[in-house]
């Protein structure tokens, strides 16, 4: 994109070299996205066929200018505020009322708030990821410090004659925490990349 800021009349085809370079690198593109890409990189073609010295972004910079201009005037911002206006006199015509009726359910003392945490599973889902990634790292803690101490303890019970049950458990437990670290790292960073 910086390297048409300054226009394209000498470098063509801006809209089909960004689409090219979004599917070389194998950028995930919504169909949507990729349809527009398509479409603007067709009319670029086009325009640039029918008149090859049109320069698209000095054109369309142009043209936003107008239309902001032509929005901002001051006859159309009155008038959007008027359409606005209008669709807001059902509501003002039934505020009065509504004053009203809070008013008297406050008075009588039967005004409740109806509020449900945690409504929207999106709330939900993030509360259970965030609580699933405590719960791995303190288990991944508690398995690497109760893995030290067994290892730094006094040998214990004898399996054989050179090695001891501690040590054991010890490397096993060292082993399920670094195994438990591993997962909450990976939940932390799969969580990061896909927010």
């Amino acid at each position: 994109m910086t390297r048409f800021r300054a226009g394209i009349s000498r470098r063509p085809e801006l809209f089909g070299q960004l689409f090219r370079l979004v599917s070389r690198h194998g950028f995930a593109v919504p169909p949507q996205i990729a349809a527009a890409f398509r479409t603007l990189a067709e009319l670029e073609e086009t325009l640039r066929r029918l008149d090859p010295e049109l320069d698209l972004v000095e054109s369309t910079r142009r043209q936003a200018a107008e239309l902001l201009v032509e929005r901002l005037r001051p006859d159309n911002v009155r008038s959007q505020v008027e359409s606005e206006l209008l669709k807001l006199i059902p509501v003002l015509r039934r505020l009065p009322r509504r004053i009203n009726k809070l008013s008297e359910s406050l008075e009588a003392g039967r005004l409740s708030v109806n509020v449900r945490l945690l409504a929207d599973d999106r709330d939900r889902n993030f509360l259970l990821g965030l609580t699933d990634q405590i719960i791995v790292a303190m288990l991944a803690a508690a398995a690497t410090i109760a893995a030290i101490l067994l290892i730094t303890a006094p040998s214990g019970p004898l399996l054989t004659p050179n090695i001891g049950l501690y040590p054991i458990l010890g490397y096993s437990l060292l082993f399920i925490g670094c195994v438990l670290a591993l997962r909450a790292l990976v939940l932390i960073f799969r969580r990061s990349w896909f927010t």
